[in-house]
């Protein structure tokens, strides 16, 4: 049993979070697609986005409200080597930039930025699948379209609706716009029924020695 025990400790998938990241995908679900609706609303598109309950089941060439979480993939070759401990020049340089004006800030950061045509890819996934977002904005009549997806602006494990078609040749869902739950409804407390003063008892502790 002991043998067991320890055999189950060290399994390298006994701790995994995937219950953590449904969780909060359906917790956060409602007000992702609410916020996307309300913009498809301002933008006279609402009655034109299919609401899909799970990645698998998005239709071709229609157009969709699908939520799931946002995965980014770099290409391996491009990722950031930070050699040694996080003490080094290299790694100081990459994590805190320059004081320097804005564009030496972001300077350490730009080897690592989104790039699609270097082998970047971005995901969005539920527990049914996942899909392939293109940054490339799809038009759809002549609305305007303020939410665009800038692969720059998110990161992964954010969950998003993504309005979009998935294009049936290649897979890869063309995005329209981009919505996040965004901060939770504020809920007053409601007030006490009575209206009776509220009276203030002084006790008294007794120490005896």
């Amino acid at each position: 049993a002991a043998a067991g025990d320890s055999a189950q400790n060290s399994h390298p998938y006994n701790r995994q979070y995937s219950h953590v990241y449904s969780a909060r995908l359906q917790l956060l679900r409602k007000r992702c697609i609410q916020n996307a609706q309300q913009a498809l609303k301002d933008n006279g598109l609402e009655l034109n986005a299919d609401v899909v309950d799970r990645i698998i089941e998005v239709k071709e060439g229609t157009l969709s409200i699908l939520v799931g979480t946002v995965v980014k993939e770099m290409d391996p070759k491009r990722r950031p080597q930070v050699k040694g401990s996080y003490t080094d020049a290299s790694a100081q340089t990459f994590l805190f930039p320059s004081d320097g004006n804005e564009a030496e800030k972001q300077e350490p950061l730009r080897p690592c930025m989104f790039d699609k045509e270097k082998g970047d890819v971005l995901h969005l996934e539920d527990e049914s699948g996942r899909v392939e977002l293109s940054p490339d904005a799809v038009e759809v009549g002549d609305a305007k379209n303020t939410s665009t997806l800038d692969p720059n602006k998110v990161a992964t494990g954010i969950v998003a609706a993504v309005v979009g078609k998935v294009d049936a040749a290649t897979g890869v869902m063309h995005v329209h716009s981009i919505h996040f739950a965004g901060p939770p409804p504020f809920e007053t407390a409601a007030r006490p029924q009575s209206t009776a003063p509220v009276r203030r008892v002084a006790r008294r502790w007794r120490f005896d020695h």
